[in-house]
């Protein structure tokens, strides 16, 4: 059997063809696999900002809830020793009030 010319360069062609689409597609799968790595990048990029941010936020919350803690318990503190001072005032005029008192008898 006697494969003529045409019929090789037929075959040859489509043999070709097919490698071409072969490549092509193995091209583009590579390519889709180079996407989704970016995609998958990305979302984990954001994701650990995002997770960064939140944890910023709730810091920032706690630091403001401290401080105001803070202030509260300092007010506190000024409004305690204020009334100690009073009372201490008092008694020092009750005291003073008594000694002038003992010295006029």
């Amino acid at each position: 059997m006697v494969v003529s010319a045409e019929v090789f360069s037929v075959v040859h062609q489509i043999t070709d063809a097919l490698l071409q689409v072969t490549n092509q597609s193995r091209d583009d799968a590579v390519a889709r696999e180079r996407l989704l790595l970016q995609q998958q990048q990305i979302m984990q990029h954001d994701f650990v900002e995002k997770d960064i941010k939140d944890r910023q936020i709730l810091a920032d919350k706690e630091k403001a809830q401290m401080q105001k803690d803070v202030k509260e318990k300092e007010l506190l503190l000024k409004e305690k020793q204020l009334l100690a001072e009073k009372e201490r005032n008092k008694w020092i005029r009750i005291w003073q009030k008594n000694k002038l008192r003992q010295t006029e008898k």
